[in-house]
């Protein structure tokens, strides 16, 4: 079985996806996972950490508001994926790494006049992709913001000293990093009529067309798909 360069380009973007997945699941979900103070039914002085199961079954209005936000803002995150995926599935499929040639050759070429139909396809559905992860990718910032304001509020009711601390800034600082790559990729690639990618090492850029593209115009992968 012959392994070629899309399928390999595929399996690392999916493996990259099911670690990041696992981590946005866990510093959204704050009412859930982020360690907190319950206290004894029968001594209100014997504070004890929470199990899940108690985070999930508090009755509080902050609690509940929190945990709503939490579960809002993770279906955020899901349709961020959907749409970066989406778009780096379309970027494997219809363009190509070159190490030889500059990051910014394919722009320059798409920035050019002309009449070939395949360039032309290429041009609005990247234009059409980036667009959509840009604003995307604004919109799960402007949430997950939400989200924290919500989260500080129930936690600084309920913390358990530096585990919470600790754990929240840990899950934090894990989010602000995925976020700050998704901000910075589509800003750029939208800004610059890129295709930088989101999920290779360094942020590689597709700067030339696939071979199977051009020998193939009519694929349907060419054609402004539709999200």
């Amino acid at each position: 079985m012959i392994v070629n360069t899309n399928l390999k380009e595929r399996v690392k973007t999916m493996g990259v996806l099911i670690l990041q997945s696992y981590k946005i699941l866990m510093g959204t979900m704050t009412a859930l996972f982020i360690p907190q103070k319950c206290y004894s039914p029968i001594d209100v002085n014997d504070a004890h950490l929470c199990s899940i199961t108690e985070n999930l079954n508090k009755e509080d209005k902050v609690t509940k508001v929190t945990l709503g936000f939490n579960v809002f803002t993770a279906f955020t995150f899901m349709v961020l994926y959907f749409v970066e995926m989406r778009r780096e599935q379309w970027l494997i499929h219809n363009l190509d790494i070159d190490h030889n040639k500059a990051d910014n050759y394919l722009s320059n070429k798409l920035s050019q006049e002309c009449n070939d139909n395949i360039l032309i396809n290429i041009k609005k559905s990247l234009y059409k992709y980036n667009n959509y992860y840009y604003y995307t990718s604004i919109g799960t910032i402007s949430i997950f913001v939400i989200n924290n304001l919500a989260s500080i509020s129930l936690l600084s009711d309920n913390n358990y000293g530096t585990t919470t601390i600790t754990t929240y800034v840990s899950f934090l600082l894990l989010i602000l990093v995925k976020l700050y790559n998704s901000m910075f990729v589509s800003y750029i690639s939208r800004k610059k009529h890129r295709a930088l990618s989101a999920y290779m090492v360094e942020f590689s850029s597709f700067n030339t067309i696939d071979d199977t593209t051009i020998n193939h115009p009519d694929d349907e992968m060419i054609n402004i798909v539709k999200i």
